[in-house]
């Protein structure tokens, strides 16, 4: 293995450690205070996942298909990918929830994410498109809307994968 690529391996490695320290503070400290911790658990069960795979020398994102992974941009944006492909959600709706859980996202950095808390993003973005549409139909009532209804067709594809699975996990856990 290429030096550089071990040594940025091992850093990648050490700041996930980090990320996942966090979230087990945050998922406690959620439950001390009476709070449900869902998000911040489907976060840490997704960080675990990604330190496991790339402990054995898996890339997150090539290696581990079929699901869902995210990654941070070297901009800071964040996209969340279905297998490979871009799902339409809001990036900073994406961001605000790993803040949420005090995960500090790094650019460069591919995560792997748990089918839960894809579902939960892709719901909130489900959401966030229906207002649009209905502003769009206030404001335009005769069009505009195909650019939505193709991010909408995206989105409930990308709802329906991750209730697979969620299913499969289930079923696999039994």
């Amino acid at each position: 293995m290429n030096p550089e690529v071990r040594v940025e391996k091992e850093v990648q490695l050490v700041l996930i450690a980090r990320q996942i320290e966090e979230a087990r503070v945050q998922v406690d400290l959620a439950r001390k205070m009476g709070e449900d911790p869902e998000l911040v658990r489907l976060i840490l069960g997704g960080l675990r996942l990604t330190y496991l795979a790339m402990s054995v020398g898996l890339e997150p994102r090539r290696d581990m298909s079929p699901g869902f992974s995210m990654e941070v941009l070297r901009g800071g944006e964040t996209v969340l990918l279905m297998d490979s492909e871009p799902v339409p959600v809001f990036g900073p709706y994406l961001e605000y929830v790993f803040s949420g859980a005090g995960i500090e996202l790094s650019p460069g950095q591919t995560l792997l994410v748990e089918p839960g808390l894809a579902k939960h993003v892709i719901e909130e973005a489900l959401g966030r498109l229906a207002r649009e549409q209905a502003w769009l139909d206030w404001e335009m009532p005769s069009g505009g809307l195909g650019e939505l209804l193709e991010k909408k067709l995206d989105l409930v594809a990308a709802s329906l994968f991750a209730d697979d699975l969620i299913e499969r996990q289930a079923r696999d856990a039994a």
